[in-house]
């Protein structure tokens, strides 16, 4: 039993006495060749182990081997990054001037993308790498227990909106249409009339 678990692995033959008849004899169990061929002693399933202990020892790697090849790692990594940022730069330019022309071949005109990092992550998952990026909205926490979400609760300081800017000229052609049909309404109204226009002086047949 001790010779099976130090031929699997499970019990290091360093640490068994020199002097005791088990450590000698787990000693003469992994030098022996025949032993090793036993089946019950050593698996078949297991006989990879030599030839990958092998070739894992031969790949000993100093710290300037391991500085180079993280070093070229980033480097893949960033190099990907820029390209994907900029295939979706070049993605909502293509978007916005669809939309400046007056929509596409049927008359539609495409939602806008909020940011790049938006347009990356889907780029991302419909390539099905969805474990490189990890969306901060999914992330939710239940230490609260019974499947409280203590993060779904907003702050205490609320974050304060930005002015309102026009990202797309069509969404500006839009809001000044709205502004000046809103502005013709009002001037239309009884009220403004009231207050702003003059009173007609009225005619009567007597004055004729």
């Amino acid at each position: 039993m001790l010779i099976s678990q130090t031929i699997r692995g499970e019990i290091d033959p360093k640490l068994l006495p020199s002097g005791s008849p088990q450590g000698s004899s787990a000693a003469v169990a992994l030098s022996d060749p025949a032993l090793r061929q036993d089946l019950s002693l050593y698996p078949a399933d297991m006989s990879f182990l030599d030839t990958y202990a092998e070739k894992q020892s031969a790949q000993v790697l100093s710290e300037d081997a391991m500085l180079q090849q993280a070093n070229q790692y980033f480097k893949e990594v960033n190099k990907r990054e820029r390209e994907m940022n900029h295939a979706a730069v070049e993605y909502i330019k293509k978007l916005k001037a669809i939309n400046r022309r007056g929509g596409d071949k049927d008359g539609f005109r495409y939602v806008l993308p909020t940011s790049v990092k938006q347009v990356v992550r889907d780029m991302m998952a419909k390539q099905g790498n969805h474990n490189e990026y990890v969306d901060p909205e999914m992330l939710i926490s239940n230490f609260g227990g019974d499947d409280v979400k203590d993060g779904s609760d907003r702050p205490i300081r609320k974050k304060r909106r930005g002015p309102r800017r026009h990202n797309d000229f069509y969404q500006f052609q839009v809001s000044k249409q709205w502004t000046k049909n809103a502005e013709n309404f009002l001037r239309k109204g009884r009220a403004n009339k009231s207050m702003f226009e003059a009173k007609k002086r009225q005619r009567s047949i007597k004055k004729l």
